[in-house]
């Protein structure tokens, strides 16, 4: 099989591991066939290893790291450092690199991770030592299975009359960029795509132009609060959002009886709570030309990314194909912006800012970014 891998978003990137981040560490990470094999025989290795994982179902082998206290970090950290670097898993060596297989494979970088933009080695060049270790077969594997998959979701589109070639979808989403970089842009997609216009049936200037003409819905505060609101709103710590400031304390929140809990995530597992957020007094701040620039540029780069196509697809289906393709993926453009602004707003709410510049705009992307990759998608991280 023929690889199409395509890297361009690590391009002009560079990455620096920060010490005593492990912001990595609180991921639970799945063991592959022969890590598996390698920690079962080892039996430090082996006490690490967990069947239930913090979500799913489950099986009869163990095939992922247990989390201390079930929430909290690798069992095998200790004082913010791995105990087993030297035989850490291949999800372990890969951070912040995700490598994303749908109908080719796709080199993503997690923009939560601090390292990403602390200068340092070329994450390009990081990458390509990544694929150098990863075994072609696996590469391979995952991507007839995904690209199976999104042949099958085709066809399901065509039958139902829903159906937009991802060029077209990429092609709109690309041209519509400048008018999201404008002041009130995201608030016009978002209203423009409650009204559920016959996108798939227009051509793109007409497009553009519904969109540029829109409204801004009087409610859009309420709805970006409701939204996130709903999105903070877990039983399971370990699947909270999380942010990890300059001063490297590790921020997780939970949505509770109307208030936002702000917490502090111990090593161990522990939490304690910080503070308690009323929902309202969060909203949506101010942004500055350096923010509407940042935000700008991070959508561009969803829609460079293999793996808002697979969101897309994947509400497609919840949504039983009864919602044009077209529809389904500006809607997801519009919200992840305007959660991603409702999440640089947090930060700016624990930081005591009231206006989003460009230092609150880049940590809003880091407080957001993992919890964007993490969406379900029809397409497979490896």
């Amino acid at each position: 099989m023929d690889l199409e891998i395509d890297m361009s978003e690590l391009a002009g990137r560079s990455y620096k591991c920060i010490d005593r981040c492990g912001v990595c560490c609180l991921c639970q990470p799945e063991l592959l066939p022969d890590e598996i094999k390698a920690f079962e025989a080892d039996p430090d290795l082996k006490k690490g290893l967990v069947r239930r994982p913090i979500a799913g179902e489950g099986s009869e082998v163990r095939t992922q790291l247990d989390l201390q206290g079930g929430c909290g970090a690798c069992v095998f950290m200790k004082d913010r450092g791995c105990t087993i670097y030297e035989k850490r898993t291949h999800f372990c060596r890969q951070y912040p690199i995700h490598i994303h297989s749908m109908r080719r494979i796709q080199l993503n970088a997690n923009l939560s991770c601090r390292g990403v933009t602390a200068g340092g080695m070329s994450l390009l060049g990081y990458a390509l030592n990544i694929l150098k270790a990863t075994p072609i077969e696996r590469l391979e594997v995952g991507l007839a299975r995904t690209s199976k998959d999104a042949d099958e979701f085709d066809g399901l589109c065509r039958d139902a009359g829903v159906y937009q070639p991802p060029e077209r979808l990429v092609s709109v989403a690309g041209a519509l960029i400048p008018i999201l970089g404008k002041e009130d842009g995201i608030g016009r997609l978002i209203t423009v795509i409650e009204d559920a216009p016959p996108f798939g049936d227009m051509a793109q200037k007409d497009v553009l132009e519904v969109i540029r003409t829109a409204e801004v819905a009087d409610d859009l505060v309420d709805e970006a609060n409701q939204g996130n609101y709903e999105q903070f709103e877990l039983d399971e710590i370990a699947w909270l959002p999380y942010y990890i400031g300059e001063d490297l304390v590790w921020n997780v929140f939970q949505s509770n009886d109307g208030a936002i809990d702000w917490m502090v995530l111990e090593e161990d597992g522990t939490l304690s709570l910080k503070e308690k957020i009323d929902i309202e007094g969060i909203g949506l701040l101010r942004r500055d030309a350096d923010c509407l620039r940042i935000f700008e540029d991070y959508a561009k780069l969803l829609v460079s990314r293999d793996h808002t196509l697979g969101r897309a697809y994947n509400i497609c289906d919840a949504l039983d194909y009864g919602t044009d393709l077209m529809n389904v993926y500006l809607g997801v453009l519009g919200t992840t912006m305007i959660d991603l602004w409702w999440r640089a707003s947090l930060v700016g709410r624990l930081t005591g800012r009231t206006v989003i510049d460009k230092w609150l705009a880049e940590e809003g992307i880091k407080a957001f970014d993992a919890d964007c990759l993490d969406a379900e998608t029809i397409g497979l991280f490896l």
